[in-house]
């Protein structure tokens, strides 16, 4: 699951993301029909209950939620008491810190972030410290868990910052030839439709084509809920046609995306749809890679994701 967390504003109806990843909590936000909250969370001016805990922003309300779930053959029709559907992309407590084996020094290295305000995906130096396992980026420093990557890894409870990369130097970059990597990625896929969301993990699989300068990702095999019941069914996440530039790649105006074969779930591919994702390769030889990435499909609904992977 993931480690760090993403705020995400969900839309009244279609309560749809408008914040990834970001990359804490996996368990929806409930209240009882009947009763008011001891202590009611602060709200924002547009409606929205800020959760400072996890880095996302939830709907307010109770009473009863329709159609939990991405169909009701999967889940009930409705649930008392639902304020919102879990839009947090991952779980600290389900994560141990395990450090950057391929990093021997303290090092500079390149976190990649998401604004869920602005739903843009940013890179931010900071530095690595091999003996505590810790990455320090604006004053603050953080674990990290690496999931068996040795130059990637996601940052624990890093608010806007998802991921660390020791960065492979852009000299080395080949231009031609390509490599393939595979992972994991951490995943919310909010279906507009229904409102309800998958926050899980999937497959992670990134192709680079240097002779042609573009990057795709394929995510597969999901595993995780849809409003607290498990999901491990199709579904299909598909970027294409990132520009390669330097060691970095990131979206542009030939850029697709689109999110398919979730059960009961109204797929991503309208033709509207629209791309942002951003990814550095790690390690001397570009061995492995990380990436963030979100699809946006208006009423259709919206995916955010991370990913480590090695070649």
């Amino acid at each position: 699951m993931f480690v760090s967390a993403d705020r995400v504003k969900l839309r009244s109806q279609s309560l749809v993301l408008i914040g990834l990843l970001t990359l804490a909590a996996c368990g929806s936000e409930t209240v009882d029909g009947n009763m008011e909250p001891e202590d009611p969370p602060e709200t924002t001016s547009s409606g929205f209950v800020e959760n400072e805990g996890d880095n996302v922003t939830r709907a307010t309300g109770t009473g009863t939620v329709a159609q939990v779930g991405f169909q009701n053959s999967l889940f009930p029709t409705s649930a008392g008491g639902v304020s919102a559907p879990n839009t947090t992309i991952g779980n600290p407590g389900a994560a141990t810190p395990t450090g950057l084996t391929g990093v021997s020094t303290i090092s500079a290295v390149q976190i990649l972030t998401f604004d869920s305000s602005t739903g843009t995906i940013g890179s931010q130096a900071g530095v690595y410290n091999n003996t505590t396992e810790q990455v320090t980026t604006g004053g603050n420093s953080y674990n990290v868990a690496s999931n068996g990557t040795a130059y990637t890894g996601n940052i624990l409870s890093g608010g806007d910052a998802l991921t660390v990369t020791s960065p492979t130097d852009p000299a080395v970059i080949p231009m031609g030839g390509g490599a393939a990597y595979s992972g994991t990625g951490d995943v919310v896929y909010v279906d507009g439709p229904s409102g309800q969301a998958f926050n899980g993990t999937m497959d992670a699989s990134v192709t680079a084509n240097f002779a042609g300068g573009t990057v795709a990702i394929t995510m597969s095999n999901p595993d995780g809920e849809i409003g607290g019941r498990a999901y491990n069914d199709a579904g299909q996440i598909r970027i294409t046609n990132l520009a390669i530039n330097g060691n970095e790649y990131a979206s542009n105006g030939t850029s697709t995306g689109r999110v398919t074969g979730f059960v009961g779930a109204a797929d991503l591919n309208s033709g509207n749809q629209t791309v942002t994702a951003r990814g550095l390769f790690g390690g001397a030889t570009y061995d492995e890679t990380s990436a963030i990435a979100r699809i946006d499909d208006g009423a259709n609904g919206e995916a955010i994701l991370r990913l480590n992977a090695s070649r």
